[in-house]
């Protein structure tokens, strides 16, 4: 009965230790490039189907890391992708992407991050 009960403790144990474990989280990083060309200043947004969403703005060689208020961390899952690029010009807020990089229906932009770990996540876009 002792050694039965000395069991059924440690089996509690473990479990409370499993259950109390943070889920994974991973790194995600990528290049934007428009027709084959990095894309500077391009805002990424990584909209999850639950949860919420990882926003990045690429620097001047089209490099992103995903943010989230907690850090620069992401959850795996299926992501729907939007991208948005305005023009730098004074009094020019036109889009330099198409339109459609910027509607998660349209964008047809999707990305899954696997529960092993986060790879390089490259979006390529076309200007026409």
């Amino acid at each position: 009965m002792n050694g039965r009960i000395r069991y059924l403790s440690a089996l509690l144990i473990s479990l409370l230790a499993v259950s109390c474990q943070a889920p994974a989280e991973y790194t995600v990083r990528g290049v934007v490039r428009l027709d084959g060309q990095p894309l500077a200043n391009a805002c990424v947004n990584y909209l999850p189907v639950s949860g919420k969403p990882a926003i990045a703005t690429s620097d001047d060689a089209g490099r992103y890391l995903l943010q989230t208020p907690q850090g620069p961390r992401v959850p795996p899952g299926t992501y729907s992708v939007v991208v948005t690029a305005n023009s730098h010009r004074r009094l020019d807020t036109s889009s330099v992407i198409p339109d459609r990089y910027g509607r998660p229906d349209e964008s047809g932009l999707r990305i899954t991050v696997p529960s092993q770990g986060a790879e390089a996540y490259d979006l390529e876009l076309i200007s026409r």
